[in-house]
């Protein structure tokens, strides 16, 4: 079976996660790779851009509408913990972190922006293999850090939030599937 847009698929599959420090000069604004991240339990992507409307009339009805700017947020959940990880929390250099994590008020250090491209599998109703790719044009990590540790129960868990940004090209997320089932 052809994929094409009537294709029914299903995800019960993770992300596989690379970080790349976001470069303006490059064609895909895409630098080095600064970090990946293959053992996320799970993966939240939130994008939003709320309407607003002009109303008018004695009603005050709406009349013409406005679409603000798309925003959105990407949400690592994980059990699993890499000083990389936590780097690009605390603002640091992945590629460089070693066993130290400082979280500092700077004002002189600013939030480092990445691009993020994601691969996952999907199957259909014929049990054939596709992949989907999603590229996060221009992310920034939330400076939040919060964990539990106990002695009991499941896992230290941590979530890690970024935050989407419009790359120069104004784009913010993009989504690609496979036209044929991967081998």
């Amino acid at each position: 079976m052809a994929f094409g847009s009537t294709t029914k698929l299903a995800n019960r599959y993770g992300l596989n996660l690379k970080f790349y420090k976001y470069d303006k000069s490059a064609n895909d604004y895409k630098g080095e790779l600064a970090a990946s991240i293959d053992f996320a339990n799970s993966c939240t992507l939130e994008i939003s851009g709320e309407p607003v409307f002009a109303t008018g009339g004695q009603d005050a009805r709406r009349v013409i509408r406005f679409d603000n700017p798309l925003e959105g947020t990407f949400t690592i959940s994980t059990q699993i913990s890499t000083m990389e990880l936590l780097a690009l929390v605390s603002g640091e250099n992945p590629a460089t972190v070693t066993k130290t994590i400082t979280f500092k008020n700077d004002p002189a250090v600013s939030t480092k922006s990445y691009v993020l491209e994601a691969e996952t599998i999907y199957k259909d109703d014929a049990d054939n293999i596709y992949t989907e790719k999603i590229t996060l044009c221009k992310i920034q990590a939330n400076k939040n850090y919060s964990v539990e540790y106990n002695g009991d129960g499941d896992p230290q868990s941590i979530e890690v939030t970024f935050t989407l940004f419009a790359n120069e090209d104004g784009e913010v997320a993009i989504i690609e599937r496979d036209d044929a089932p991967a081998s």
